[in-house]
């Protein structure tokens, strides 16, 4: 069968073809409806949501019945920086893996797209949150309307995960309604085509090493409609920090997620808006126990929607959190880190009994993901544990800490709290918007540093 991708502009969204099936990208009407540029989007939506598909797939050519998006060469070193720290948890070598997707070919029916030279004229307090309801975007939400700016979410249902999807847009919903934002939600069935059950193939995340920059691509008729001047999205320092993965490559959990990578989007965002938004991250100064603590500290309102697990469906029993994985572990301690109840987020029981040791990077738990691969990260879990005992916590793996790591952690701890509850001045923060900012952020960390 060919491997053609037709897509084609609908009254709603985008309208995918691939191998006799439909896959459509759906907006709310007026949202795409006003948006003036369908024809830029669709060619590079096109390719950048369909990229990562023949790593999940036996697929070595791909023809799109779309122009050639300027884009395309840089959409590949995308996916090739995201390629080793995608597979880390998984079979495949990092070179075999690599040497794959530059073996495959794309083809286009048309000639080099070219830019608008201005999309709309940007309100100067408009902006929009790419959300996810996790911890990051979450706080970007409240910082967002603290300083006087005016947020809109976007939030893309990638239709791969039902579960965590049908609780996280519920949440929206209630986010929307109490605080009078406005929410809009992307259907992404394309998303299907990316993932290993889709095409039965052994588990991976590697169809997804486009995502960041799917979610920044898709924002646009939202940021449009808003009069959005910038697309804030969560990434924070623990994300600049890298480490070499089991074949010896240097990676990093999600390059979008760098420094480096957020000023890419900014760059590629604004060429392909005309000029009209740029994309910027306010949380980047901050590491994971500075988030968590400012967040559940200043804003309560919104922490109590907050839900970060992403096994949702894996557990089919979990109503919000798994509290399985390491994401709800290293959540749950650093909450009783700094005082907060992880049953104002919905938490459900404990996660410092015996079983959960293999969920901990700091007891090289030997079911920790990727993201914890750094020593930045065992350090920042040493730091939490240790002022989770400060706090009282009790349990088998606060024992065990006592006894394995408490010296470790008082001898260093002065150090520990200057590294990760410290503010670091981020090229990606906007200038105007730094100064308050920062206030808001010493006054919640001063007593921790």
């Amino acid at each position: 069968m060919q491997n053609l991708i037709e897509c084609n502009i609908g009254q709603s969204g985008l309208n995918f073809r691939f191998q006799g099936k439909d896959f459509k990208l759906v907006y709310p009407k007026e949202v795409w409806k006003k948006y003036p540029a369908k024809e830029i989007l669709r060619d590079h939506l096109a390719h950048l949501l369909t990229i990562s598909l023949p790593l999940v797939s036996d697929i070595k050519r791909i023809s799109y019945k779309t122009s050639y998006p300027f884009f395309a060469p840089l959409f590949r070193d995308l996916v090739s920086e995201n390629i080793p720290g995608a597979i880390e948890d998984y079979g495949p070598h990092t070179k075999e893996m690599l040497d794959k997707f530059s073996k495959t070919q794309f083809e286009f029916a048309g000639g080099v797209t070219e830019f608008p030279s201005s999309l709309y004229k940007p309100s100067e307090r408009n902006v929009v949150v790419s959300f996810t309801n996790g911890k990051d975007s979450m706080l970007t939400l409240g910082l967002t309307r603290e300083l006087g700016l005016k947020p809109a979410c976007v939030y893309v249902n990638d239709t791969v995960s039902p579960s965590e999807n049908r609780i996280k847009i519920k949440h929206l919903n209630e986010i929307s309604r109490k605080f009078k934002i406005p929410c809009f939600v992307v259907r992404n069935e394309v998303e299907q085509l990316n993932d290993f059950e889709y095409w039965d193939k052994p588990e991976t995340c590697v169809g997804y090493s486009h995502m960041v920059m799917g979610f920044c691509l898709m924002a646009l008729p939202a940021c449009n409609y808003h009069s959005a001047k910038r697309i804030f999205v969560g990434n924070e320092r623990n994300m600049d920090h890298s480490f070499i993965n089991k074949d010896g490559y240097k990676t990093y959990p999600d390059f979008l997620q760098t420094t480096k990578g957020t000023q890419f989007l900014d760059k590629g965002v604004n060429l392909i808006s005309g000029g009209s938004v740029g994309v910027s991250s306010i949380i980047k100064p901050l590491y994971n126990l500075a988030v968590i603590k400012i967040l559940n500290n200043r804003y309560p309102e919104l922490a109590r929607y907050e839900v970060s697990c992403d096994c949702l469906d894996a557990y089919p029993s979990a109503k919000r959190w798994c509290m399985r994985c390491s994401k709800c572990a290293r959540m749950y301690v650093m909450m009783k880190a700094v005082g907060a109840d992880p049953k104002n987020v919905g938490m459900k029981g404990g996660m410092l009994d015996k079983k959960h040791e293999k969920l901990y990077c700091l007891f090289k738990g030997k079911e920790v993901d990727f993201y914890e691969k750094n020593t930045q990260m065992r350090d920042e879990q040493l730091l939490a544990f240790y002022l989770a005992y400060k706090n009282g916590e009790k349990g088998y793996l606060m024992e065990k800490f006592s006894k394995k790591y408490l010296k470790e952690a008082q001898k260093r701890e002065k150090t520990l709290r200057k590294r990760f509850f410290s503010i670091y001045d981020s090229e990606v923060v906007p200038s105007d918007l730094k100064s308050d900012l920062y206030k808001i952020y010493n006054k919640e960390l001063k007593e921790l540093v």
